[in-house]
């Protein structure tokens, strides 16, 4: 049979492309939309969509594949016996066209920069309908080690995904810990009959599974996560299919190898902007103290020039003629002299206060100011992992630590805390955050009239179980252009800023696998700044 491939375009309607298909079985048509009204259930195995599946019975490709592919995926197809499956032949249900279509998304993404949680959702979906699996699911180890948690998965129900990424395993148990430990796959035909088998997650999703398979990820000798397939139906798994299985697991390792470098590379970026960071503010600091050198200067200098000795030796000179003091006025030359002298000498002694009280002034802000760039620095160096924290504590902690700045700049903090939960980050970056935020909204209203500058801080819980932390300012804003680059290394707005801070802010988000976006309406409207973290997963 000669293979007969056609644009989907190239039809007027889907009753025309359907006779085309029915016309002959090597007739096969492609589209990157679904056909409407649907075809029929025989015809859809030849209609191949380019794109991520969304309706079952296509067969699916990469979006970027070429005309060469296609074809080459339709020739596979044509050289198996048409909808073959293990009903029919007594075979596990792995057609090449599909192991075909596994390569080709792995080709596809490998040369791309696509994160791991995109890439295994599209892998996972066709393992699914490789094996006619319900679920599919990747579990990794949580940074503290303590559990494991759902990093990608894939159902038909796009309700239960959301609900299983809020779920996290506890290490050590189950049938997961023994595929970790002994590195080996797991077939269980019937989980009603495995004594270590733990119903944790099916209670709580209220999602009944009867058969599984599991294979290790391994990158080397290293476990790397987890590959699960699930059934609500025992012995739909066979022994023949978990090389295909394994196979996946090979796929999906080199993507989360690829992660755990992408996240090193964060890692190695943090570093250097911390050590930029570092470098700038020793070079503020040393601003600083050349600045308070002259402040001292001055001082030393008004101090060996003072005229206190002259006012003591006055003093002695009165002590000395207490006894008859309006004789020593009206006939004494000194005397005459002193009221004069004294005069002078106090009109010297008040200018020099107010000199030197100026200038302990400047040596009093300027200590201040390099305290909390020491501090910043310090939270800055700080490296800890991913703890569960009371955002509302994190939060007065990072206002507590620029409550002196605060005040300097006349700022009133407004509290909107609408929640409690908890989240999972590492408070030293979480505080660094925060104080960068703060500062800088507080640095965005210094043109306001103090009673004008308000800083709002907002806590909340989204719809998908979220917790957003919003920092809101009214100062002056941001243009529509620079919001796309505010979180680009490098890029300020700030006429001395080095453009460090929000680089880092959106980095550690990333790592502590939330984000941050940045709103304002544009010049002279405010900034508002939102940190989302992930509902933090629920032990089962």
């Amino acid at each position: 049979m000669k293979l007969e491939l056609r644009d989907s375009n190239a039809f007027t309607d889907t009753a025309q492309l359907a006779a085309f298909l029915q016309a002959a079985p090597c007739h096969f048509a492609w589209g990157r939309t679904y056909p409407q009204p649907h075809l029929p259930d025989e015809l859809k195995p030849r209609f191949i969509v380019l794109g991520p599946n969304q309706k079952n019975g296509y067969q699916h490709l990469p979006r970027g594949s070429d005309l060469g592919l296609i074809a080459g995926f339709c020739r596979t197809a044509l050289g198996t016996e048409a909808g073959l499956d293990s009903s029919k032949s007594g075979a596990p249900g792995t057609r090449e066209p599909h192991l075909l279509q596994l390569l080709a998304i792995f080709s596809d993404a490998f040369g791309q920069d696509v994160c791991f949680e995109t890439v295994a959702g599209e892998l996972l979906c066709h393992t699914c309908s490789l094996f006619n699996a319900v679920s599919a699911v990747v579990l990794t180890r949580n940074e503290d080690g303590s559990g494991l948690r759902f990093a990608a998965s894939f159902t038909e129900d796009p309700t239960l995904s959301r609900q299983m990424s809020r779920l996290e395993i506890p290490a050590g148990v189950g049938l997961t810990d023994w595929v970790i430990t002994h590195k080996k796959t797991l077939l269980c035909h019937d989980l009603t009959q495995e004594p270590r088998y733990r119903p944790g997650v099916d209670k709580e999703l209220a999602f009944e599974i009867r058969a599984m398979i599991a294979t290790p990820i391994l990158g080397g000798d290293q476990v790397l996560g987890v590959l699960q397939l699930v059934s609500n139906r025992t012995h739909c798994f066979e022994e023949a299919q978990i090389p295909v299985v394994e196979m996946v697991a090979a796929i999906l390792s080199v993507f989360l190898a690829r992660a755990a470098l992408d996240s090193r590379r964060r890692d190695m970026e943090r570093m250097t902007g911390t050590a930029e960071v570092a470098n700038s503010v020793l070079h503020n600091i040393g601003n600083i103290l050349n600045s308070l050198m002259v402040s001292c200067s001055l001082v030393e200098s008004r101090l060996r020039h003072s005229k206190i000795p002259r006012l003591l030796q006055a003093h002695e000179v009165l002590e000395q003629n207490l006894a008859d003091l309006a004789a020593f006025f009206t006939s004494d030359p000194k005397g005459e002299l002193l009221p004069q002298f004294l005069l002078k000498v106090g009109a010297q002694l008040d200018k020099d206060h107010q000199l030197l009280s100026t200038e302990i002034r400047k040596i009093s802000e300027k200590t201040h100011l390099m305290r909390d760039i020491i501090e910043t620095q310090q939270t800055i160096s700080k490296i800890g992992g991913s703890e569960i924290q009371a955002v509302v504590q994190v939060i007065e902690e990072a206002i507590s630590l620029q409550s002196n700045f605060l005040d300097r700049h006349k700022t009133l903090i407004q509290r909107d805390f609408r929640t409690d939960k908890p989240v999972r980050a590492s408070k030293a970056k979480l505080i660094h955050i925060l104080v960068n935020l703060i500062k800088n909204a507080t640095e965005a209203m210094k043109e306001l009239d103090p009673e004008k500058r308000r800083l709002t801080i907002v806590l909340e819980e989204n719809d998908e179980g979220q917790v957003l932390v919003k920092v809101c300012d009214n100062g002056v804003g941001i243009r529509p252009n620079d919001l796309e680059k505010m979180f680009t290394h490098g890029f300020t707005t700030k006429e001395n800023g080095h453009g460090f801070g929000l680089h880092f802010c959106a980095s550690a988000m990333e790592e502590m696998r939330g984000s941050i976006s940045v709103h304002s309406d544009g010049p002279d409207l405010g900034t508002t700044f939102t940190l989302v973290f992930p509902p933090v997963p629920k032990r089962v």
